[in-house]
This record gives C-alpha cells, sequence and structure tokens, in this order.
C-alpha cells in the first residue's frame, strides 16, 4: 500500500491508501486478537463473525478488483494476489461447512484439516519452565 501510495498519480495515490485500509480489515477480520486492545474493533469482528465466511470472501474479492483496476503494477498487482487468495480461502471454509452440514456431521471452521492417526507428541518442558504445570 506504501508503495502504491507514493506515486504521482491521483489514482495511485488513492489506490495506496485505499489498500492499506483493506490490509488493516484484512487483519481485523482474519486475527481479531492483534486489535483486541482497541474497543472498537470487537464491533467489526462480531460483524465479520456474523456474516459468514462467504459473503467476507466476495468482499475480500471485491476489494481486490477495486484495488487493481485504480493503479494496475507491479505492488498492487501482489496485493491483488493476496486478497483473492484471502477470499479463495474464504469460499473453501464457506463451501466444506456448507458439505459438511449436508452430510449430518457438524465440523467448525477446522472442517479442511485432516486429523492426524497417530497420537500427539507430547514434548517436555521448555528450559527453566516449571515442569509441574
Amino acid at each position: 500500500g506504501v508503495v502504491a501510495a507514493i506515486s504521482l498519480s491521483i489514482s495511485c495515490i488513492f489506490s495506496g491508501i485505499f489498500l492499506i485500509l483493506t490490509g488493516m480489515f484484512i487483519l481485523l477480520i482474519e486475527t481479531p486478537f492483534c486489535c483486541a486492545f482497541i474497543p472498537q474493533t470487537e464491533y467489526i469482528t462480531r460483524a465479520t463473525d456474523k456474516m459468514g465466511p462467504l459473503s467476507v470472501g466476495i468482499v475480500c474479492g471485491v476489494m481486490a478488483i477495486i484495488t487493481i483496476a485504480m493503479c494496475p503494477g507491479v505492488s498492487t498487482g501482489f496485493a491483488f494476489l493476496f486478497l483473492l487468495a484471502s477470499a479463495g480461502l474464504r469460499i473453501r471454509e464457506f463451501i466444506l461447512a456448507r458439505r459438511a452440514r449436508s452430510q449430518g456431521t457438524a465440523l467448525g471452521p477446522e472442517a479442511g484439516i485432516v486429523q492426524d492417526a497417530h497420537p500427539s507428541f507430547v514434548a517436555a518442558p521448555a528450559y527453566g519452565a516449571d515442569p509441574m504445570m
């Protein structure tokens, strides 16, 4: 976003600012604990959780198209690809949840993760850690 904002073209400056704001939005919806110290972000996090993965994926895709349409370039091209990847993962999450619901199995957001057949390895406590914990 910063690289796109440093430009002589007005549309590229606006695209860079839009890209910075989009990055903050993606950070907020993907990892809400990063902005937990700002009380106002809780409303946005709750709203995106209510929306579901399909509509969030569509919003990410629209943001990607707007960004690349305002200023086609290398830096906005990378942002376009990353936003499309985020949208694709959200749409995949929606499809897996819909498939699990139609099959009658109740799976959460980790539906795409294959469970390991072997029991998990319990490592020794870290150096200096209390072994009784």
